[in-house]
């Protein structure tokens, strides 16, 4: 196996934590950035998992439903915000949303407090069918990578 390389499946899957260690990053749920402009997969908006990772190369295998898969970059891929965000981001400004953004926002929100099976994948989904609250939903992989490799700095 190549240096910093990992080939693995696994059978559960969560969102990740923003202090998760690298080997959690094998089996998440992603998006591929609906706006990515040269994807020879063509799989923007795709909810996929992640099938491979080499950080020194920047490089991310997503498998998809069906059945084929893809190479991207961090920056180009999307994961949930961790539960407690997108319930805080409800809480401070579930007001000023849209009625029907609002309810996908609040979807999400209780497939991932309180969902059963695939609950990320379901969010995954919802987030993917509303353009609008995909940025209250999701963050880029890349922004997630950076704040487990600085932990010491605060958002």
């Amino acid at each position: 196996m190549e240096s910093g390389l990992i080939i693995s499946e696994k059978s559960h899957y969560s969102v990740m934590s923003p202090n998760a260690n690298l080997n959690e990053l094998i089996g998440q749920y992603i998006l591929v950035h609906p706006e990515l402009q040269y994807d020879p997969a063509s799989k923007q908006n795709w909810p996929g998992m992640i099938w491979s990772v080499d950080i020194e190369r920047d490089d991310f295998v997503i498998s998809f439903h069906d059945n084929t898969r893809g190479l991207y970059s961090a920056d180009t891929l999307l994961i949930l915000k961790p539960v407690d965000e997108i319930y805080q981001l409800l809480a401070d400004h579930g007001h000023m949303l849209a009625a029907p953004d609002l309810k996908t926002l609040t979807q999400i929100n209780l497939f991932l407090q309180y969902g059963i099976g695939d609950k990320e994948w379901k969010a995954l989904e919802l987030a993917a069918s509303n353009p609008n609250i995909q940025e209250l939903s999701l963050d880029l992989l890349k922004d997630r990578l950076a704040l487990q490799q600085s932990p010491s700095l605060k958002r």
